[in-house]
């Protein structure tokens, strides 16, 4: 077997090394450098796990031959904090808004993050939900994720140069809370802790056998493949659901209020539910 000596830089530092011309730029960080940060998922370039930057733009190292980074400037998930003993703004981010579980997409995940934070500056959810389809989570529904995100974006303008503009330091978060005269400052608030979701729909029928139907919560949880209801006292109602995507499985079960306007045919149900 061939080797071909190459010449990188990682996370600052120069690095020489004899490789294969088959090995994978994921392999050569993982297993000749030790940098183990960086995971490998698919290897077929879809879950982002292995994203790093190289020459500051996001990449999938499973994609590429280490031999192909010969000269590069390359950042992996370690290079992206400021030091030994601290966080970036962005990492504290992720821990405070629970944006990760496993935590074996994280690594990638930072590194999309980074790129969207310094290219796009403050954006839209929707936007940043774009920006992630690349990096895939079997755990927390990317709503932390987002979250962290935006908390990192808000009030920031674009970079250009992102691929030298580092996402500083947060101070702010230490074992104990921060002295009084350097409080951290605050993002910007935005309405609500959860999601709304809004559908519309035509029915093929008249208005009061619709709301008939409709009003009638044991017949409407029947529809909804693994709901259960379990108690209807009045306007009080329990209830569980259960679903799965794959081999991931969830169960949640919870309480709520219903209110019905027979007049109006509208009604409202709110409620809060656990892990079942």
């Amino acid at each position: 077997m061939s080797l071909h000596e190459i010449t990188v830089t990682v996370n600052g530092r120069e690095h020489r090394a004899q490789v294969p011309a088959r090995l994978t730029l994921v392999d050569f960080l993982r297993d000749t450098l030790r940098l183990t940060g960086t995971h490998a998922g698919c290897e077929h370039g879809v879950c982002g796990a292995c994203s790093i930057l190289l020459d500051g733009r996001p990449m999938r190292s499973c994609l590429i031959f280490a031999v192909q980074a010969e000269g590069s400037a390359i950042t992996t998930v370690e290079g992206l904090a400021p030091g030994p003993e601290g966080l970036s703004i962005l990492q504290d981010s992720f821990w405070e808004m629970h944006a990760l579980q496993c935590g074996f997409c994280t690594p990638g995940m930072l590194v999309t993050a980074r790129d969207i934070v310094l290219r796009l500056g403050e954006v839209s959810e929707a936007r940043i939900r774009e920006e992630l389809a690349g990096n895939l989570c079997r755990c927390t529904g990317y709503v932390g994720i987002v979250d962290a995100v935006r908390d990192v974006a808000a009030g920031r303008a674009p970079q250009q140069a992102a691929a030298a503009a580092p996402v500083a330091q947060r101070t702010d978060r230490m074992p104990t809370p921060p002295p009084a005269a350097s409080p951290p400052q605050a993002a910007p608030a935005r309405a609500g802790d959860g999601a709304m979701l809004e559908d519309r729909l035509r029915l093929a029928a008249a208005p009061d056998a619709a709301w008939a139907a409709l009003s009638d919560l044991r017949r409407v949880a029947a529809c909804l493949p693994g709901a259960q209801l379990d108690t209807l006292d009045g306007e009080q109602v329990t209830g569980r659901v259960a679903m799965a995507l794959g081999p991931v499985k969830a169960s949640f079960a919870g309480q709520g209020q219903v209110s019905l306007d027979p007049a109006a045919r509208t009604g409202r149900l709110t409620g809060a539910g656990r892990d079942g």
